[in-house]
């Protein structure tokens, strides 16, 4: 059973990992062929395999079909359509562009006065609409069903190496589109119904109101309902350089405690009033009890892909008590993992479900016939969740352990039952169940007050991403033998294998001299050149200057996810929000030893080293050399984008220009003061694009081989302009656009070498980018 469970398993995770759709015809055969085979074969192992077999390539290829016919909205983009359905998801309430915002998803029940084809695709599927100002005349809360025009949006993600992919999220949540409610036109409020989402909306209601004002609001309500919209991204970020992030997400730890407090409350009541066992299965009963609470708190938490995750695991385990059904340990682990993946086979990319498994399987590895403290499990645990930690967050909180030993029995035996049992009394007993969370809010902000003193230590998290994996590879494989029983001989000899590794790593020839990366930042800007031991980051990307800004994350992502922790110069070439809009977020997370910009004012809030960007300004680090062209003391007149600042970074005999968003009146003083100095191998594209931009003497005073246009797909300035992608073809220049590309990297091996180029999407495109 376990080898077909995992033959299975590896169908799932294979059909993720390729780079188009198979058509179904193809599943088709394949599914029938299985079929076919299994009435061929009496044997029932034989049969039992090749059904399981077919379920799961027939899952995966509704799983595909669905997704892909799902992003089909993308063809109707900035196209106006009526639909009705219900709220699915709590609000999320923001400001933005000096009013407010509402996000939430909506669940489309019908399609008004459009294509049949568009209504088969979308009809049952979520969009996350975005509700700007009062259209709806009201609130708007969960559970509400509504009648409105909204703007279709396709799902737009970020390609970039270690980063978040934000299309396969939200198709993992069944969001095939986002939308724009219509402002002319009003939300017509329809008739609502009984069902789970109604019933969530109740019960937060009634525990909102009851923990208003409280300091702990966020966390309860986290807890509670899984409702996390009112988490601060600092605290967010505090409780993930701390290993403790899971304790508010409501998956396998806490219902499964759930399910445990439901099945012990059974089994008391049975022993106090000596349960007549003639009259019902106790067994069933208490896994009927189980299971119930389980589901409840699954349904307080929105029926996420995590609650579901873990109901499937408490499922099995119940099932297989009730049958009096024997099942290995890792057996039983395989089934969950196959169930969940039926459930959702996107979530092969999740690290929730691989922290969650991985977990489950260290604590079956750790508990084999071995004697320990109370501590053992958590020390143990923590080195078998570094790789998976590494793999997915570069980073690992190394006083987790201890954290977790204190915080998960405070917060699981403690809390979560407390604030389960005030969701209960809510309804009943509304003054029991103030006073109960009003406990529980005093509790939570002493323990808070002390995370907040532990985050202030400078050596919470350590980054993993500057060890190669390998290593560490290497070093939880030795902690794992050392933590066998004490029967098996030759054991601390294992600690011999990673004594040469950091000297291998320390001695790794492979690393190139040079990379300049291009990343995909939507509509904006970020480049990073980095050499053996530098770092120099050019524009930020997108967002509003201050912290936990768009674009400042997927920078800050990707120097993390490569062992990046000082930036040697960060070049901003103008004050625009998609090139300044991530300073805030690298300042916060990053030691920056100099900013170089033309605007000083950008820096008015911050404590950095200023460097004035103007002609003449040049420095090296290793083999890597940058020249400032622009902008000269007489353009002090035009405007921002004219003045921004132009580098040229020269790597041996190549070289790539940055001129961010410069347009023809500088292009022109370029031209006259630098013409020479402008020639190079590889040029950004000026204004991403822009028609103001990319004139044709400027083109050629540059003369490059290689243009890399950085700008959003479907972007509302229609960028890149098509008379300014003619001027180049009409050159022989070769474009390429990071909206279709993903993150570009320009590499050189040793110097001297030419650049070797890498397309992020040409080498891990997946099928639901299209």
């Amino acid at each position: 059973m376990k080898s077909i469970l995992t033959l299975s398993i590896t169908i799932l995770m294979v059909g993720c990992l390729l780079p188009r759709s198979p058509p179904p015809s193809a599943f088709l055969l394949l599914i029938v062929g299985c079929w076919l085979l299994g009435l061929l074969f009496r044997n029932r192992a034989t049969y039992s395999a090749l059904m399981v077999i077919t379920v799961s390539l027939s899952t995966l290829c509704w799983h595909m079909y669905t997704d892909i016919k799902g992003l089909h909205w993308s063809y109707l983009n900035d196209d106006t359509v009526e639909v009705s359905g219900q709220l699915v998801s709590i609000v999320e309430r923001q400001w933005r562009y000096g009013q407010p915002l509402r996000r939430f998803e909506f669940r489309v029940t019908e399609l008004h006065r459009h294509a049949v084809e568009y209504e088969r695709t979308v009809v049952g599927r979520k969009l996350l609409v975005s509700l700007y100002g009062d259209v709806a005349g009201g609130d708007i809360t969960l559970g509400q069903h509504y009648r409105m025009k909204v703007k279709i949006k396709p799902l737009q993600g970020l390609n970039n190496e270690h980063g978040f992919d934000y299309v396969r999220h939200m198709l993992a949540q069944g969001v095939v589109a986002r939308a724009t409610v219509v402002r002319d036109q009003a939300m017509l409020r329809l008739a609502d119904s009984i069902d789970r989402y109604s019933l969530r909306a109740v019960v937060r209601s009634r525990l909102y109101d009851l923990t208003e004002g409280m300091s702990m609001q966020p966390v309860l309500m986290a807890l509670a309902v899984g409702d996390r919209t009112l988490l601060s991204d600092d605290d967010r970020e505090r409780l993930v350089n701390l290993g403790l992030a899971h304790l508010l997400a409501v998956s396998g730890l806490h219902i499964g405690l759930a399910a445990m407090l439901g099945y012990w409350l059974v089994f008391g009541l049975a022993r106090l009033l000596c349960w007549p066992l003639s009259w019902i299965r106790l067994d069933l009963l208490m896994a009927l009890s189980s299971a119930g609470a389980a589901f409840y708190y699954a349904l307080l938490a929105g029926f996420t892909v995590s609650a579901v995750r873990a109901l499937i695991m408490v499922s099995v385990v119940l099932i297989c008590r009730v049958a009096w059904r024997r099942i290995q340990p890792m057996q039983g682990w395989l089934l969950a993992l196959w169930l969940t993946m039926l459930y959702e086979p996107l979530q092969v990319y999740s690290a929730g479900l691989w922290l969650s498994f991985v977990a489950v399987l260290g604590l079956m590895y750790l508990g084999l016939g071995r004697r320990g403290g109370w501590w053992w499990p958590q020390l143990g645990l923590f080195f078998v969740m570094l790789v998976p930690s590494s793999l997915f967050f570069s980073k690992v909180s190394v006083i987790s352990p201890l954290l977790n030993v204190l915080a998960v029995p405070f917060i699981s035996l403690l809390i979560v039952p407390a604030v389960l049992l005030a969701s209960l009394l809510a309804f009943v007993a509304p003054e029991l169940a103030l006073g109960l969370l009003s406990l529980i809010n005093q509790g939570l902000a002493f323990a808070w007050q002390g995370l907040m003193w532990l985050d202030g230590w400078a050596m919470t998290t350590v980054a993993l991403a500057a060890i190669p994996r390998f290593v560490y590879c290497a070093v939880v494989v030795a902690v794992l033998l050392l933590l066998m029983p004490r029967g098996l001989p030759g054991r601390w000899l294992a600690m011999v294998m990673v004594l040469p590794l950091p000297l291998l790593w320390l001695a790794d020839p492979t690393r190139p001299v040079a990379q300049v990366t291009v990343l995909d930042v939507g509509q904006g800007l970020a480049v990073v050149v980095m050499s053996r031991n530098s770092v120099v980051v050019y524009d930020t990307g997108f967002g509003d200057g201050k912290a936990h800004a768009i674009g400042g994350r997927v920078v800050a992502d990707f120097l993390q996810a490569n062992g990046v922790t000082r930036i040697d110069r960060l070049v901003v070439s103008h004050g625009d929000n998609d090139h300044a809009g991530g300073l805030g977020e690298l300042l916060r997370r990053f030691d920056v030893s100099a900013v170089v910009t033309p605007d000083e004012h950008l820096l008015a809030k911050h404590q950095v080293n200023f460097i004035r960007c103007q002609p003449g300004l040049n420095w090296t680090y290793d083999v890597v050399s940058f020249q400032v062209l622009s902008p000269m003391p007489e353009m002090a007149e035009l405007n921002d984008n004219n003045r921004s600042c132009v580098l040229k970074v020269l790597i041996g005999k190549r070289s790539v220009l940055l001129p961010g968003d410069i347009e023809r009146e500088s292009e022109l003083h370029l031209i006259a003061e630098n013409n020479k100095a402008l020639q190079a191998d590889v040029l950004l594209v000026p204004h991403h694009g822009s028609k103001t931009s990319s004139t044709g003497g400027f083109l050629g005073a540059v003369q490059p081989q290689l243009a890399v246009v950085s700008a959003g797909r479907f972007n509302r300035f229609g960028h890149p302009h098509q008379k300014v992608l003619n001027r180049y073809r009409a050159r022989a220049i070769e474009v390429v656009n990071t909206a279709y590309s993903g993150q570009l990297t320009l590499i050189v091996d040793r110097p001297g070498d030419d650049f070797r180029v890498e397309r992020y999407l040409s080498s891990y495109r997946r099928y639901w980018q299209l």
